[in-house]
């Protein structure tokens, strides 16, 4: 079995939602063409999927997946105040940021259909997820 430990916050559903909606506005010297039109989410996101690669390539530099798992998540949060269904939003920062690093070839339905399995603990000190192939 294979096992991950994500440390990188991660952007619930309605954060993600929140920040799409929001518009970077392009500065005045740009003003004829924008030099980023895009949202803060984008940015971030970006952000989290590079952190999250980098976790994955210093948990298991030499791993390359290249069967159909299925895929076991538990999130520890700080507390219970979100929503499950807000949590699991964090699924696709895991697996584009696995993608990226190059250990998941591609998280489309050849690699990752094995199904997801989702468990929730509280734990104050120490939020994160682990992941199990």
């Amino acid at each position: 079995m294979i096992h991950f430990i994500f440390k990188t916050p991660l952007l619930t559903l309605n954060q993600a939602l929140g920040m799409a909606k929001t518009k970077l506005k392009p500065k005045r010297r740009y003003k004829k063409k924008a030099a980023y039109t895009g949202s803060i989410y984008d940015i971030e996101a970006r952000k989290i999927k590079a952190n999250i690669a980098q976790e994955a390539l210093q948990q298991h530099p030499d791993l390359i997946m290249t069967k159909n798992y299925a895929i076991k998540f538990c999130w520890y949060c700080k507390d219970k105040r979100p929503d499950p269904d807000n949590i699991t939003h964090g699924v696709k920062y895991i697996l584009d940021g696995m993608q990226k690093s190059g250990i998941l070839p591609n998280d489309g339905w050849q690699n990752v259909s094995g199904g997801h399995i989702h468990c929730f603990y509280t734990d104050k000190a120490d939020p994160r997820v682990e992941v199990y192939h």
